[in-house]
């Protein structure tokens, strides 16, 4: 008996070794999630304290702990974290009708009737701090909403063109965003605010597989998806420099899927399965939905190799 708890003990041993993961905690959420179209739009707090999670029929504020809180909308469509207070989400069938900010801490709620609607279909939103400006990615155009002067303007539009991935730098000195069409190809470019002047970053291909507002890193795939010529690169969001993305040999693991941590996101889909999991910057937690449940998994970064 004492050869066979000692044999189950080393399996054991040996899987928390190969994995790099030890234990954590889960916390089943009693959020309902359609599966099949998932949220609109889902961020973590750059505190990695909480998640919000938009839906089209509300935002729902999730912390470690799994406590829920909801403010209902309709037709919600894109986020951004303000602070680690607040929330800013655009709401219409367009996704452009109205921006509406919420303080998660006192419940205040700031409605901006955007008006952008004509314009066409939001593809992607982001906010800077510094500039207390959002950008907003609508078709073939860029459009700018300046708070503090409650004021619009265009910052370009490139006709015949899908202009989407909109993101600032961290201390928003430039803004990023991609143009699909410019021969059939999408490329990305760069506005610097302080130059006042727009550059394309690469003559090859480059698609946005994910941008680390916290460490100010972009991650890229660079060549022709098609082709399947692609490698992975990372670029410094501040100095643009680009060099070649170096695998961690640590992964996240949840339920056999391996996430890179810098990447810090996975969805997978097969007969089996569909999983999307969203790690927070910290690396401590997991936000995960998949068919039958929605997951909020905290204890990871203590247990990485």
């Amino acid at each position: 008996m004492n050869k066979f708890r000692l044999a189950v003990l080393f399996l054991l041993l040996m899987l928390v070794y190969t994995t790099g993961v030890f234990a954590y905690n889960v916390i089943e959420l009693e959020l309902d999630i359609d599966w099949l179209y998932g949220p609109t739009d889902i961020k973590w707090s750059l505190d990695s304290k909480k998640i919000a999670v938009l839906l089209e029929k509300g935002l729902f504020i999730v912390n470690k702990e799994g406590d829920i809180k909801k403010y209902p909308i309709d037709n919600g469509g894109k986020l951004v974290w303000l602070d680690n207070n607040r929330v800013g989400m655009t709401v219409g069938m367009t996704g452009v009708d109205n921006l509406i900010i919420i303080n998660i801490e006192t419940g205040e709620k700031e409605i901006f009737d955007l008006g952008l609607s004509s314009y066409g279909v939001l593809s992607s939103l982001s906010y800077s701090d510094n500039r207390k400006e959002f950008a907003f990615a609508i078709d073939d155009a860029i459009k700018m909403f300046e708070m503090e002067r409650n004021r619009f303007s265009t910052l370009i539009q490139i006709r015949g063109t899908a202009i989407n991935n909109v993101f600032y730098n961290r201390n928003g000195t430039k803004l990023f965003f991609t143009v699909h069409g410019m021969q059939n190809s999408s490329f990305l470019y760069v506005f610097d605010f302080e130059e006042w002047a727009f550059d394309r970053l690469s003559e090859e291909l480059l698609g946005v597989k994910y941008v680390d507002e916290l460490r100010n890193i972009g991650y890229f795939d660079q060549g022709d998806p098609i082709l399947e010529q692609l490698k992975f690169i990372e670029m410094d969001l501040e100095t643009l420099e680009i060099k070649d993305y170096e695998e961690k040999e640590s992964k996240i693991i949840i339920d056999g899927y391996k996430i890179e941590p810098n990447i810090k996101k996975l969805y997978t889909s097969d007969e089996r399965e569909s999983i999307y999991v969203t790690l927070s910057y910290d690396l401590d937690s997991a936000f995960v939905e998949s068919r039958d449940k929605v997951r909020m998994i905290t204890g990871l970064s203590s247990y990485m190799e």
